[in-house]
């Protein structure tokens, strides 16, 4: 019923209270997509650590007991990254779990003109 951080050590104190925020802001999405409380594990390495930049590889798992969803970011850009493997995963359950709302035509009622 939470989330659990790997990896998030080797970060600076900016990235880890980056990672905190958006991690945060999207386990109500995730919570409310699944309709309960789950686990989440966020999965952080790092790459290219001699250079100037660093490449963030995120990967995500979402334990629930009928199934276990997980995507993956790799991005220069850790928000970018965060953003783009959690915006994977809302995507994943959107598509296993068939959660997208109906459209607006199906919700209407046909109007039968003997009603009148």
């Amino acid at each position: 019923m939470a989330i659990r951080f790997i990896g998030v050590n080797k970060l600076t104190e900016a990235q880890q209270a980056a990672v905190n925020k958006i991690s945060n802001g999207y386990y109500p999405k995730v919570c409310r997509s699944l309709k309960k409380e789950v686990d989440i594990s966020v999965q952080i390495k790092l790459e290219d650590v001699e250079g100037k930049r660093e490449r963030f590889h995120i990967r995500i798992q979402v334990d629930q007991p009928s199934r276990l969803l997980s995507s993956h970011a790799a991005e220069w850009d850790l928000n970018k990254s965060l953003h783009r493997a959690f915006e994977a995963i809302l995507h994943e359950i959107e598509h296993k779990f068939k959660t997208k709302p109906l459209k607006w035509r199906f919700l209407t009622k046909k109007i039968f003109k003997g009603e009148e």
